[in-house]
C-alpha cells in the first residue's frame, strides 16, 4: 500500500509541476506578443526601425 501512495504523490508532484511549467511558458509568450502589439520597433531590429511608420507625436 506504501508504494501506491508514493507513486501516486510522486505522478501529482510531477503533474503539477510540467502543469506548471507549461503555464509558465505560455504566460511569458503571451506578455511579449502584447509587448510587441504596443511597441513594434521593439519587435524590429534598431536597424530595421526606420522602415515602421511614423507616428505623429
Amino acid at each position: 500500500m506504501t508504494t501506491y501512495v508514493r507513486q501516486f504523490l510522486a505522478y501529482t508532484t510531477s503533474y503539477a509541476f510540467l502543469y506548471g511549467y507549461t503555464q509558465w511558458l505560455e504566460e511569458g509568450a503571451r506578455a511579449e506578443c502584447l509587448h510587441r502589439r504596443a511597441h513594434p520597433a521593439a519587435a524590429v531590429g534598431h536597424r530595421a526601425r526606420h522602415l515602421l511608420p511614423h507616428r505623429a507625436p
